[in-house]
């Protein structure tokens, strides 16, 4: 595993550095390809099976995750050498997996209708609220009588309020890829799902922010976090909503958006990432804000195609 030590070695070349004199899993760039053809035809065959059962994508690709992971094929010393140990380069498939998350988020979230979230707003507060509120008190109170019965708990009560945040509420990226499969997304029922999963993930935010402020001896980085999150979304709402309103009225009828402008948004998805990561919140909270507030621009270009398209295109 040399080579792996070495960074700037990234691929076997040409010549002598080819197959036949070296392992090719011993370099980053073969074995990232490796790890997203198993992972890609892992999940594939797994929602190929589930697919008849009703299940949406979402859950073939956690259960590919928890194979390919340390629980099940990591138990083999050869493939937790390879594919998760040290040498793996696993925080450069992370990145890439971020950024890849980062933008099918953004695409999705760009198909979001914000005058039909206005027109939703009593229905979807209150099916956000029900959906915040009942299922963490039905987890807590079963869970918790036998939570201090179970051996290998060491995490104590925050623990439990962990499980709860994981296992109970209903995270916008996964309501958005089961309405992608069902193609309920322009919908008036797949725009109330989105705008009730929307105000639900908000109370999550606040949720993750108090936890956060519980668990660590000093508050300010809660706080921060909390306000920080305010001022993204405010700077969203008022200052780059408007801009890019502006930019798209100057577009000419019937003629394609841009690229410079295509490019500035498609940069813009990366840096609301990383700022959205640098302030505590998700890395993907960034660019689903970017994508909500971004304004309908084929309304100026006289195509009947979705603003989806035009970013995939």
């Amino acid at each position: 595993m040399e080579a792996m030590r070495n960074d700037s070695v990234c691929s076997l070349g040409s010549g002598s550095k080819a197959i036949w004199h070296v392992n090719p899993l011993d370099f980053p760039f073969p074995l990232m390809m490796v790890k997203i053809i198993v992972i890609v035809l892992t999940s594939q065959v797994l929602y190929i099976c589930m697919r008849p059962l009703g299940q949406h994508k979402f859950v073939p690709h956690l259960l590919a995750g928890i194979i390919l992971g340390p629980c099940v094929m990591g138990n083999d010393a050869k493939y937790r050498h390879i594919f998760l140990g040290e040498e793996a380069n696993m925080g450069l498939f992370d990145t890439i997996s971020k950024i890849g998350v980062a933008y099918s988020l953004f695409l999705v979230s760009v198909k979001f209708d914000v005058s039909m979230l206005r027109r939703m707003a009593k229905n979807a507060w209150k099916i956000s609220l029900a959906s915040f509120i009942f299922p963490p008190i039905v987890f807590f109170a079963t869970v918790y009588p036998i939570f201090g019965k179970v051996s290998g708990f060491t995490g104590g009560f925050m623990l439990l309020v962990l499980f709860v945040g994981t296992l109970t509420f209903s995270f916008f990226p996964v309501i958005v890829q089961a309405l992608e499969e069902l193609d309920l997304m322009t919908s008036e029922l797949g725009q109330l799902a989105l705008s009730s999963s929307m105000f639900s993930d908000a109370m999550q935010w606040v949720f993750s922010v108090i936890t956060l402020v519980t668990m660590k001896k000093d508050a300010v980085e809660g706080i921060g976090t909390l306000f920080s999150l305010l001022a993204l979304l405010a700077f969203s709402i008022f200052v780059l909503r408007p801009l890019m309103k502006l930019i798209t009225k100057r577009l000419p009828e019937g003629k394609e958006v841009d690229q410079n402008f295509v490019i500035a948004v498609q940069l813009g998805v990366l840096v609301m990432a990383f700022i959205s990561d640098i302030i505590g919140m998700r890395h993907t909270s960034g660019p689903i804000i970017l994508g909500v507030v971004m304004p309908y621009i084929w309304t100026r270009t006289g195509s009947n195609n979705s603003r989806q398209d035009q970013w995939r295109n």
